[in-house]
């Protein structure tokens, strides 16, 4: 019983210092993000365009044993929804924004899926 407290103890800890750094937003953006966005934009200019997501199929398709055609698909469709200005590229902005959505979105499932400590 106490290990499995001290786990959500552990836990919690993990997720609160979590999410600290995300609200801090500056540190979370130098360490993250811009990591992150880099790895995505492959030729260094700024922004990720569709090929360049694309590219990163490989990984993605041994990853999720998915097929690349639906894949692909399913990339086409999340790629214009996050490109907000519909100019066929992500900007650094358009990426931060839906990877600090997606980081609250599982944070909020946490604590909905009853993560109490007592």
């Amino acid at each position: 019983m106490k290990k499995v407290k001290m786990k959500k103890i552990l836990l919690f800890f993990f997720v609160l210092a979590l999410s600290i750094q995300f609200i801090a937003g500056k540190d979370f953006k130098k360490k993250y993000l811009n990591k992150w966005f880099d790895e995505f934009d492959l030729n260094h200019d700024g922004s990720i365009n569709f090929d360049e997501a694309n590219e990163l199929l490989p990984k993605i398709e041994k990853k999720l044993k998915k097929s690349k055609e639906n894949l692909n698909k399913n990339l086409h469709d999340y790629f214009k929804m996050v490109d907000t200005n519909s100019d066929n590229r992500i900007s650094f902005q358009e990426f931060s924004t839906i990877v600090r959505t997606k980081i609250s979105e599982f944070l909020r499932k946490k604590k909905e899926n009853n993560f109490d400590l007592i």
